[in-house]
């Protein structure tokens, strides 16, 4: 029986394949007018996007905390195989020239709070040695 399945859905889905390689595909067209369809409901029907909205939260709340852990488990790993200049990388191309702003103000917000802090502990306690 489990042959027979794999086979079966092996079949299908090469036909399904098949049809939506072709510019006059059913299965394509079958799908842009379902998706049409539920757009059109859930615009003019509050009573279907009450219903979707619920059915939606009903699964993510049943799905998520199984896959919390996994999803973590996946995050951590790919976090783990980069490396200090991996990370710079993907950080410098993500934000770009403003980074080149967050490191000059934190470098003056340092030096600013370091010489506010210097200038407080020296008029409480005078000249200290280290």
């Amino acid at each position: 029986m489990r042959a027979w399945l794999a086979d079966v859905w092996s079949r299908l889905r090469l036909a399904l394949e098949a049809d939506a390689a072709r510019t006059d595909g059913r299965s394509i067209a079958f799908i842009e007018g379902a998706l049409a369809n539920l757009g059109t409901m859930l615009e003019n029907d509050p009573a279907a996007r009450a219903r979707v909205q619920q059915a939606t939260e009903a699964i993510a709340g049943t799905l998520l905390p199984a896959a919390q852990a996994q999803l973590s488990e996946f995050i951590a790993g790919v976090v783990a195989r980069w490396d200090a200049k991996t990370i710079t990388d993907k950080l410098e191309l993500s934000v770009g020239r403003d980074l080149q702003y967050v490191r000059i103000n934190g470098t003056l917000v340092g030096f600013l709070v370091g010489g506010v802090l210097y200038a407080v502990l020296y008029a409480l306690f005078g000249r200290v040695s280290f």
